[in-house]
């Protein structure tokens, strides 16, 4: 099926009370559009407020979807509401409200589903947060909606340790028991971190009768503070042992642009780590991806097997860039994206999407003391 996703995305700047502003304009170019070649009706646009906020993002399909994006002077997400397009007409389905504290941590999160039949909102869930006084998340409650009595139920809490470091070392999860009227500890996670703060390890445990089980273990190797490898594992009652089940490994160039990422999964019969996928990224001088490779694996090898590519252009001339927010990331201005499907013999050319550029007046803010 066709799609189009429409994310709106509104973000007002405002400063702080300890701060004076002083605001001037800059010209900006900010990407407009991706138009790929098959079919210029599918293409990607994109639009900015004049603080180089992103206000659109479309999918420019037949049916599809939408998100709209609200936010408050602090450029805090305030609502988000979710669209789906029946026959060209655009149906609201759910909203999501969202609230925050004096230091712009969110502490209410509330999600309604709209209702055909009253043209109204309706209460689904609701997650409260709760933070430490280091700013660190030390507990967050979910509530059902309950229609019976009119009013949230709890459902679901999580609670995290820290150490002194700020790490969390313990998250434990809780589910709401009617029948006691109280929380049940069903699950936790512990965490172990190295001398730089990276995760080495994390432990699952399941709630046995107020004993808690090993099940699952998660393990990371890192090289110069890069991510080399992860290695999964399920607890074996039979063996009392640990068993491998998924692996990452990842490679860096020098200036520590991942290069390769592959993943596998353990055969137990013959005890060797089978494919999955991998990626190979090529990266330009100012760490742009110049091309991007998809292999799958091929059991009648053991090897892997290229599957596509696709490769990116730049104009290095434009650096001062507006771009979409979550959506594009690179220092310059990309032009073209090609791709290619493997034959078995040679790459074969497939959709080429050109980007399209265009200047923007931006209001910048200057903060002072």
């Amino acid at each position: 099926m066709k799609q189009i996703t429409l994310a709106i995305i509104v973000v007002l700047t405002a400063s702080t009370a300890a701060f004076s502003q002083n605001t001037h304009t800059v010209i900006k170019q900010g990407l407009d559009s991706i138009v790929p070649s098959n079919n210029n009706n599918s293409k990607r646009i994109f639009s900015y407020d004049n603080r180089g906020n992103t206000i659109l993002n479309a999918y420019c399909f037949a049916y599809g979807h939408k998100w709209e994006y609200m936010y408050d002077d602090n450029s805090n997400k305030i609502t988000q509401t979710f669209y789906k397009n029946d026959l060209n007409n655009w149906k609201i389905v759910d909203k999501s409200e969202y609230t925050y504290d004096s230091n712009h941590n969110q502490i209410i999160d509330i999600w309604y589903l709209w209702n055909d039949e009253t043209n109204a909102w309706k209460n689904a869930k609701k997650t409260e947060y709760t933070y430490n006084s280091n700013w660190k998340q030390t507990i967050d409650i979910i509530y059902d909606w309950n229609d019976a009595n009119n009013e949230w139920a709890e459902s679901y809490k999580e609670e995290y340790v820290y150490d002194n470091n700020g790490n969390k070392i313990i998250q434990t999860y809780h589910e709401w028991n009617d029948v006691t009227d109280n929380w049940i500890e069903y699950q936790k996670r512990e965490y172990l971190y190295d001398d730089n703060g990276n995760t080495i390890t994390q432990t699952f445990y399941k709630n046995d009768v107020n004993n808690w089980i090993e099940y699952q273990k998660w393990e990371y190797t890192y090289a110069n503070n890069n991510r080399t490898m992860f290695i999964s594992y399920e607890w074996n009652n039979t063996t009392n042992d640990w068993i491998r089940k998924k692996k990452g490994e990842y490679t860096y160039d020098k200036k520590g642009n991942l290069i390769v990422e592959a993943y596998y999964t353990w055969n137990d019969v013959t005890n060797t780590w089978i494919g999955e996928r991998k990626e190979e990224y090529t990266h330009d001088n100012n760490g742009n991806r110049t091309i991007f490779i998809y292999y799958i694996w091929y059991n009648a090898t053991n090897d892997w097997v290229k599957s596509a590519k696709t490769k990116y252009t730049y104009d290095y001339s434009k650096t001062n860039l507006i771009k979409p927010t979550y959506t594009y990331v690179s220092a310059n201005m990309r032009t073209k994206s090609i791709f290619y499907k493997w034959s078995g013999k040679k790459w074969k050319q497939g959709l080429v999407s050109t980007y399209h550029w265009s200047a923007k007046e931006i209001i910048v803010t200057n903060k002072q003391k």
